[in-house]
């Protein structure tokens, strides 16, 4: 399992990086994410294709590891691919 600490990064950056990671993973990885802002647990839901992953779980990081919130995805099949019209 990948575990991303984006408790001190900007979230929309944290978000592209997430979003690029999980594009790469192959059904059935795994990864964790931590933050600080509860809030970008679903910014990332809205940018993860949700058809495409299961959350394991999520909660909150204990103060004396540093805070913020924690979230365990599994990826269960690979994205379809889009075609574009010309």
């Amino acid at each position: 399992m990948d575990t991303f600490d984006f408790r001190n990064a900007i979230v929309p950056f944290s978000l592209l990086d997430l979003r690029q990671h999980f594009k790469e993973m192959r059904p059935g990885d795994s990864l964790e994410a931590l933050w600080s802002d509860p809030s970008a647990v679903d910014d990332l839901l809205r940018v993860l294709p949700a058809a495409c992953l299961e959350i394991v779980s999520t909660g909150e990081i204990p103060e004396p590891s540093g805070g913020g919130i924690r979230m365990e995805l599994i990826k269960t099949r690979m994205e379809p691919i889009s075609f574009q019209r010309r």
